[in-house]
């Protein structure tokens, strides 16, 4: 693998802190380690330097504004749907994107004193109050709930073109008129707000109307619900729990449970139900707008409040954005841009001016224009812009019981380097907008190099994840129609149960990250929910299944180990399951791969410099080691490129307290490779798994210690024990 091999694909270089260099003169130690740094001692040399180019100031953020203006479709459509609407009457083309984008277009108008943009952002007002009022609307409401999503945006366009005496009288009242009927709208759906992006939002837009206009009859319930959906998320979890006998039934509404007050005596922080990389954001800064607008900034202060944020930084990959997860799509949000932007200026740290920076800087070269009227009124040119080092770790999270459990594990490369690898490992299955990924790879990169990644929006199967699939022998192993894996179940089926629910029936029993100079391990154990039972429940716990993966932190190489333990006698096809662009060549072991575009849908498209990669697969019985070609489609006409499914199935009768394994090593190659290596042999044997990359082996060894991972470099020898809580090097 060659470290500079690519150029900086996101315009800045790392600094190299004294906490990197503590961790690089520890990997050092290690004659084999220190001769490969010394080979790429330039890059050591470079990144010493510190790069300006991301320190925006607020005048930068107002030309990125005009170029979204100019750039965006939301924008181009907006001006055709309301010319639509006030010419015809005809509605049909209005969505919430479009209303949305009023906020940008009323603030770059301001700024630059131009009346015929700010006349396009009356337009938009103006046509929905013509929709709202005079009966343009359809008999479900679905134009006015797309009217009333938007009321953070159209309250802010109200307000500055009101100071800027561009409405008349008429346009006054008619305009308040539409943002109380939207209010009184939005508190049909707030019945019992709870920490989720929709419900905040909404109690935002209901505050920001009630603080508009104050002397309104709704105005004191507006303002009460609006502070129950910030104590949501504030005191999470304040909602709901499950039956207590845990079981997951069909029935005719799909799945039933009951949902009951948490005690008292459980331990309350901030959080929330999203488990998607978009959702996320858009969560988070609902509730940061809505905690300004109720006038209780310092709620948003508090110290548990900076660390559960600055999990969301320590997820952000080498090339300056979040991965994809959940339902989400690839790139960069203006939702993650505002947050970071607003985490910069409340606890003054430089690093979260970066992430919001590094983030748009991606954004540029990659061409996607990106709404940063969400972010300017929080950008504070007095905090530095400047990187702070990101350490692999496992994240925690609470889940509505109470209970911090395990959420991601994150393990990246020895800093500094422009190549360093990354690896997004989940260790909780789902929750509101997630998907069936327990266990799964979300991310997996070289630098600016995607080797893995999540399918985005609706790839709600376990298929899609770059995980381990178990199906009956009856069924088809490729799930890629229908619902989600529900005869024979390792995942929970319904994601869309929502935000409420946070099931035992998928219980992670072991989640742990131990990290060592040259390599970083972790590992998943999940208590896996099966069907089988009399009362159609799915809560026969037939199998146990182990993730364990080791992150080479110098040569980027990423090797996987599956165990299945079966709890009973019983037929299965069970396997690895990855998702790669394109295949460069393959044999019996394994398959050369490539990405070079992670997404793309009518208005852009994400490339990758692409990366060779050797994937491996060997296990301790016979295995299907092949390939299936299918291609999967995003919702709003998104594409998803990686439609190579590379997997090695087993098939076949497994006895109880049996196990099978199945390793995977994924090797980067040099770049333009297109034939398979000869330096890469895998072999599981005995209960041993082993892979022989190059100069060094990785051995995966179950003992009366736990898992021993040996590190061989040549001659020389690493023993890493593994030990629930414990680990140790000799």
């Amino acid at each position: 693998m060659h470290l500079a091999s690519q150029p900086n694909y996101c315009g800045f270089k790392i600094q190299l802190s004294f906490q990197n260099l503590s961790l690089l003169l520890n990997v050092v130690k290690d004659k084999s380690v220190f001769r490969y740094f010394l080979r790429h001692s330039l890059i050591l040399i470079f990144a010493f330097v510190a790069n300006s180019a991301l320190a925006a100031t607020k005048r930068d953020y107002i030309i990125e504004l005009e170029s979204y203006f100019q750039n965006s479709a939301d924008v181009r459509r907006a001006e055709i749907v309301v010319r639509n609407i006030l010419e015809n009457d005809d509605p049909s083309g209005l969505s919430r994107f479009e209303v949305m984008s009023i906020q940008a277009t009323v603030m770059l108008g301001e700024v630059k004193r131009d009346n015929s943009v700010l006349n396009r952002g009356k337009a938009i007002l103006i046509a929905c109050n013509h929709v709202a009022l005079d009966g343009l609307d359809k008999p479900d409401n679905s134009i006015l709930d797309q009217i009333s999503f938007s009321l953070p945006e159209l309250i802010y366009a109200f307000d500055r073109l009101k100071a800027l005496h561009l409405l008349d009288d008429h346009d006054l009242a008619r305009s308040e008129a539409m943002l109380r009927k939207s209010a009184d709208y939005r508190m049909s759906n707030l019945d019992d707000p709870i920490a989720g992006n929709l419900d905040l939002r909404y109690a935002e837009g209901i505050l920001l109307v009630a603080n508009m206009f104050p002397d309104a009859d709704q105005a004191s319930a507006w303002r009460a619900k609006a502070k129950q959906a910030f104590d949501a998320l504030l005191f999470y979890p304040t909602t709901v729990e499950q039956k207590p006998e845990r079981k997951l039934k069909r029935s005719s509404d799909g799945w039933s449970f009951t949902h009951l007050p948490l005690p008292v005596s459980v331990r309350q922080v901030p959080g929330g139900g999203e488990n998607s990389s978009y959702y996320v954001s858009a969560t988070v800064l609902a509730w940061i707008k809505l905690g300004k607008a109720l006038g209780i900034e310092k709620e948003l202060e508090r110290p548990e409040v900076g660390a559960w944020l600055d999990g969301f930084y320590q997820q952000i990959m080498p090339n300056g954005i979040l991965p994809n997860y959940g339902d989400s799509y690839w790139g960069p949000t203006p939702e993650w841009i505002a947050v970071f932007e607003w985490m910069g200026h409340t606890f003054k740290r430089p690093q979260y001016r970066w992430a919001a920076q590094a983030a748009l800087s991606y954004a540029k070269l990659q061409k996607f224009p990106l709404d940063v009227s969400l972010a300017i009124p929080f950008v504070d040119d007095t905090v530095p812009v400047q990187m702070s080092p990101q350490q692999s770790l496992l994240l925690k999270r609470q889940s509505n019981y109470g209970k911090q459990i395990a959420d991601k594990i994150i393990m990246r490369g020895v800093e500094p380097s422009e190549e360093t690898p990354y690896v997004m490992m989940h260790a909780v299955h789902t929750l509101g907008h997630s998907h069936a990924f327990g266990g799964s790879i979300g991310a997996y990169t070289l630098g600016p190099s995607i080797i893995l990644h999540g399918p985005g929006y609706d790839g709600f199967s376990s298929i899609y994840h770059n995980m381990f699939i178990m199906r009956p022998t009856s069924a088809d192993f490729f799930g890629f129609y229908g619902e989600n894996n529900r005869t024979l179940l390792n995942k929970i089926p319904d994601i869309k149960a929502g935000l409420r629910i946070v099931s035992p029936d998928r219980i992670t029993t072991e989640a742990i990250l131990r990290k060592f100079p040259q390599i970083d391990y972790g590992r998943v154990t999940f208590d896996c929910l099966t069907g089988g039972e009399a009362d159609s429940s799915f809560n026969r716990r037939a199998y146990v299944h182990t993730r364990e993966s080791v992150l080479d932190k110098v040569t980027g190489a990423l090797v996987i180990l599956d165990t299945l333990t079966a709890r009973s006698d019983g037929s299965i096809q069970a396997g690895p399951v990855w998702h790669v662009q394109s295949i460069l060549a393959k044999n019996q072991q394994g398959f050369l791969f490539q990405n070079d575009t992670v997404y793309k849908d009518r208005d852009v498209t994400f490339k990758t410099p692409p990366h060779p990669i050797w994937l491996a697969m060997a296990g301790s019985v016979p295995l299907d080691i092949n390939n299936k070609t299918w291609h999967f489609e995003l919702r709003h006409g998104g594409d998803n490129p990686q439609d190579q499914h590379l997997y090695a199935r087993f098939f076949g009768a497994m006895k109880v307290g049996e196990s099978i394994s199945i390793l995977s090593a994924f090797v980067p190659q040099p770049i333009g490779s297109t034939k398979v290596p000869t330096d890469v042999q895998l072999t599981v044997k005995a209960g041993i798994a082993t892979a022989k990359i190059g100069q060094w082996t990785y051995v995966f060894q179950p003992g009366a210690r736990g898992s021993t991972i040996r590190f061989n470099a040549r001659n020389d020898q690493t023993n890493y024990y593994i030990v629930g809580s414990d680990s140790s090097t000799n």
